[in-house]
């Protein structure tokens, strides 16, 4: 074979390559295709983001304009860690030994971390609904839930704990200079868990809730309970 005949094969080999090349790519562009329902394909076209009327009510309000305080941040950063996916998980383990499941009500579980400016405390605590029938007295269930939250949020300053779950970005300087603020916001710490049972196809509600002011403190609780009636 010559070597003019190389250079032709190539020159052609190329060019094949380059055509397959366009109608791969062309083959790949977006195809508009119907919608399976008529209703759907009918349905009149907005560009949704300009139909929204503009406000300037909330960039004016002083409310959600005003800084975001340390302890506000330190809260939200504690809450997120009490809601990760480990602890609910190990959460929901223990909840299911003590009540029957309940198929007519999901079961929702809530970790707050919240200031309260009625007593200057911080409420730290777990919300829980939908619980089906209790196995145990509910009592015992609150009071190892709300056990459970020394694990995460204790009552006291432990080690660099509230270091690494609250303090977060703020932390910016040697750990050991936050130590006294953080003493100060774990003793200011209130533990509270509610349970809320639902039984008779979610009809009779049964809620507990318990609550430890202190590290070691004694419990206390708040019960209620009452049927939901269809009003005709």
């Amino acid at each position: 074979m010559t070597e003019l005949s190389k250079n032709m094969i190539g020159k052609f080999l190329c060019q094949t390559v380059f055509m397959v090349s366009l109608a791969t790519v062309g083959l790949a562009k977006d195809v508009s295709v119907p919608f399976l329902f008529s209703e759907d394909e009918k349905l009149e076209q907005t560009e949704l983001h300009r139909v929204i009327p503009r406000s300037t009510d909330l960039q004016n309000n002083t409310f959600f304009n005003a800084p975001l305080t340390r302890l506000e941040y330190m809260l939200a950063t504690l809450e997120s860690h009490l809601n990760r996916q480990l602890a609910m998980a190990v959460l929901r383990e223990k909840l299911s030994l003590a009540f029957g499941s309940n198929r007519t009500e999901s079961l929702s579980i809530r970790n707050f971390a919240r200031y309260s400016g009625e007593n200057g405390r911080i409420v730290v605590g777990i919300n829980v609904s939908g619980l089906g029938r209790p196995k145990k007295p509910m009592q015992i269930a609150c009071d190892e839930v709300l056990h459970a939250l020394e694990v995460d949020a204790p009552q006291e300053n432990v080690g660099l704990l509230y270091h690494n779950t609250a303090l977060g970005v703020l932390a910016h300087e040697d750990l050991s200079k936050y130590t006294p603020a953080l003493e100060t916001f774990a003793k200011h710490i209130v533990h509270r868990v509610v349970l809320e049972s639902r039984t008779e196809d979610v009809r009779v509600i049964h809620g507990l809730a318990c609550q430890r002011i202190v590290k070691d403190g004694p419990i206390q609780y708040h019960r209620y309970s009452f049927e939901v009636t269809n009003s005709h």
